[in-house]
């Protein structure tokens, strides 16, 4: 794998981590709460030779700075994806976003009507916003508990092998584990407790821009019936379904994930689509 090295911004007191490859239109990818710069390898290779494709270590991951704050929202992830937008000269992007990241490209969207060029959420989760206050802290101390009982590689060695489809190989399991579930607690419980009080619905709501939603067949996190309604709440949204994956679809199937992005973005070529600019 031929990973492009890191690069560096700061972002008032943060420092954010990236990756980038390839001269053209922005097409910028953000993982969720698993993931890193590191695991878009598939999508660096595919994409750089007529985009400029970049990939950000999100707050807490990589080696990007923490939120200094206790309990960042979806918002404040989106404010600062757009600093980090603007602080590179990335104009007006195709977002890509994984899981949870599929509603920090959504909040980007409503906070900030006509810079995304498109959105693709691969493997979308809704949050947990519509439930009671006392379940979303519930869910949230379940999360930190099992952080706190676990070694962060037997965490990790956990989330890869309940994220992943049936019949993966070990090397690939072993793969995914180092590379999207080998976190640090703080950056991860900062988006996981974001996600317990979001809900993507209410960030699509008026929502106009070209949108691709994928789902993985075996997906537990974000189900394809899940997947559906998201894409549902999204007009002229195209869906589809990788068969035999589960929810690192852009890991376990990235050339199925490749060929739809790309007849997705020609598409929009094609059809002479173009958003400011």
């Amino acid at each position: 794998m031929n990973i492009p090295d890191i690069s560096r911004v700061t972002l008032g007191e943060m420092e954010i981590s990236y990756r980038e490859k390839g001269v053209g239109p922005p097409l910028v990818l953000v993982h969720g709460l698993g993931g890193q710069s590191e695991s878009w390898h598939a999508q660096f290779d595919a994409f750089s030779d007529r985009f400029r494709v970049v990939a950000w270590d999100g707050p807490g991951y990589g080696q990007s700075g923490d939120f200094s704050m206790d309990r960042p929202t979806v918002d404040d992830y989106a404010e600062l994806l757009k600093a980090f937008v603007d602080a590179i000269d990335l104009g007006h992007p195709h977002l890509v976003g994984h899981s949870f990241a599929g509603i920090v490209i959504a909040t980007f969207n409503r906070r900030f009507p006509g810079c995304a060029r498109s959105l693709t959420f691969l493997e979308p989760v809704i949050g947990s916003g519509k439930l009671p206050t006392e379940k979303q802290a519930e869910l949230y101390e379940a999360r930190r508990g099992q952080m706190e009982a676990l070694s962060p590689e037997e965490f990790a060695d956990f989330r890869a092998r309940h994220a992943l489809g049936p019949g993966v190989s070990p090397e690939l399991e072993a793969h995914v584990a180092r590379v999207s579930y080998r976190v640090r607690p703080r950056g991860h419980l900062h988006a996981f407790g974001a996600m317990c009080s979001a809900n993507i619905f209410d960030e699509l709501a008026g929502i106009n821009t070209p949108a691709l939603v994928v789902s993985g067949e075996h997906d537990q996190t974000a189900s394809p019936e899940r997947c559906q309604a998201i894409a549902d709440a999204i007009p002229g949204a195209r869906f589809t379904v990788i068969a035999g994956v589960g929810h690192v679809v852009y890991m376990e199937a990235p050339q199925e994930i490749n060929k739809n992005l790309d007849r997705f973005l020609r598409m929009l070529e094609k059809s002479g689509f173009r958003r400011n600019g």
